[in-house]
């Protein structure tokens, strides 16, 4: 089965170039990237930078987010 992205109004995300489909779990958290990024990112000021709370050299933790070329190719 062939995807063509612009016929198909589906709600998905789908890969331009190799027609994957990310599932809705991960197509939301995806979208929520953005979001967590920036919250993350408040986090870091008010943590580092406006108080002695945590060091400025301390690791950050990874948000891990899944994204499209950490989702296999579909079969088809």
């Amino acid at each position: 089965m062939t995807t063509h992205t612009f016929a198909e109004d589906s709600g998905k995300l789908v890969n331009f170039a190799t027609g994957v489909v990310l599932p809705s779990s991960i197509a939301e958290k995806l979208l929520a990237s953005t979001d967590k990024g920036r919250k993350q990112m408040k986090a870091f000021v008010e943590k580092r930078l406006n108080s002695d709370e945590t060091s400025i050299w301390d690791p950050v933790t990874s948000l891990k987010i899944k994204i499209f070329s950490t989702t296999k190719r579909r079969q088809g």
